[in-house]
């Protein structure tokens, strides 16, 4: 059953573009609170807020994008998100004070929500019924693997590079790479 179902299952471009995007995202969230300390010196207390408004921001994000799915399309949702991803990423790398932080951090949260809520939307269209329970079984397997290529890269260019402020602003920026990857994936 394993070996038909990566051979035909029209799922197994979704499960692969996941692995890739949701290796960086993850990579970006468990990074996150250590970005902003070492390029920012931003104090625990507006680490916190910032924290916050990303996660209450993922809440309507997530929601937000379950409306627009529903009304586009979840594949084509799913791609705005991406290239939304990799248009944020670099800009995040770039910026260099607080409020564009801030903003950027709220767009991060609020596209943060809806990967995952039209990810998994995408892929239960994808799916045929009888292949949901065992297709959402390698969602979930792909989903814990994400964290290996991801870390493996900004773990690298911080051993490499040091602890500077530019070797993080690279470590962010170098996650582009694996959304760029899941992109090209789901769109072929």
């Amino acid at each position: 059953k394993l070996t038909v179902f990566f051979s035909i299952s029209v799922a197994i471009p979704v499960l692969t573009a996941f692995f890739f995007f949701n290796d960086a995202l993850i990579t970006v969230s468990n990074n996150y609170s250590i970005y902003l300390e070492r390029v920012f010196g931003t104090p625990d207390m507006t680490k916190n807020i910032i924290l916050l408004i990303v996660l209450l921001m993922s809440a309507i994000g997530g929601l937000a994008f379950g409306k627009i799915a529903d009304k586009i399309g979840t594949l084509k949702a799913l791609k705005y998100i991406l290239i939304s991803w990799i248009i944020l990423l670099p800009i995040l790398g770039l910026i260099k004070s607080l409020v564009p932080l801030i903003i950027c951090s709220a767009l991060l949260g609020f596209f943060m929500g809806g990967i995952w809520t039209v990810t998994r939307a995408y892929l239960s269209q994808t799916l045929k019924k009888e292949e949901l329970g065992y297709g959402f079984s390698f969602y979930t397997i792909f989903e814990r693997f994400a964290t290996f290529v991801g870390p493996l890269t900004w773990g690298g260019i911080i051993a490499i590079w040091g602890t500077s402020q530019q070797s993080y602003r690279v470590a962010m920026v170098s996650m582009t790479v694996y959304i760029v990857l899941g992109l090209l994936v789901i769109s072929f």
